[in-house]
């Protein structure tokens, strides 16, 4: 008799501890969360901490790492003034502006991370285009302007990646040289 006692109670509480489940989510340090209801965001959580929601088909949560995250862009030709090719790649660190919006305009980091290299190499090669070949690869240190174009891309996407993406661009710089064969 005990036996059937001991199972009943056992699936009684793993049927309670599903449904505190279903009605409590927890929010990290370091990580926003969205809440939609029925499909339309509604709020968003920025500090870590237990939180009460409606179960899966009224309310749903989306999950986003607040931290500073690294893009590695592609390592692609670029011309410069005097005509000549170089290879580069540049890094940009960025984070979510603002949740919400974030998921309305874009929705998920992979979607974010293409839009923002292909904005990130739309700039690279104009910048790239302003400068001479021996202003990238030089004996002389104090002719080089790395700094300097990584500096007029990070101004001049800042703003079209808050714009368009709702990130926050940080930093930029350039994360490989190279010249072609």
């Amino acid at each position: 008799m005990k036996r059937p006692l001991t199972l009943l109670l056992s699936g009684l509480l793993i049927a309670a501890l599903f449904a505190v489940m279903q009605l409590l989510f927890i929010v990290r340090e370091g990580e926003v969360a969205v809440v939609t209801q029925l499909g339309r965001p509604v709020r968003s959580i920025t500090d870590a901490g237990l939180y009460r929601r409606w179960p899966w088909p009224v309310q749903r949560i989306y999950r986003y790492d607040h931290r500073l995250r690294t893009l590695q862009g592609s390592f692609e030709e670029a011309l410069t003034a005097d005509g000549k090719n170089i290879l580069l790649a540049l890094y940009a660190g960025w984070r979510i502006a603002e949740p919400i919006r974030f998921l309305e305009r874009v929705g998920t980091v992979e979607q974010a991370e293409t839009s923002l290299d292909g904005l990130l190499r739309t700039y690279k090669n104009a910048a790239v285009g302003q400068y001479r070949f021996s202003q990238f690869v030089n004996t002389d240190a104090s002719a080089l302007r790395g700094e300097e174009l990584e500096q007029k891309v990070l101004e001049q996407a800042r703003g079209q990646a808050l714009e368009r993406y709702v990130v926050e661009l940080r930093v930029v710089g350039i994360r490989r040289l190279g010249l072609p064969e």
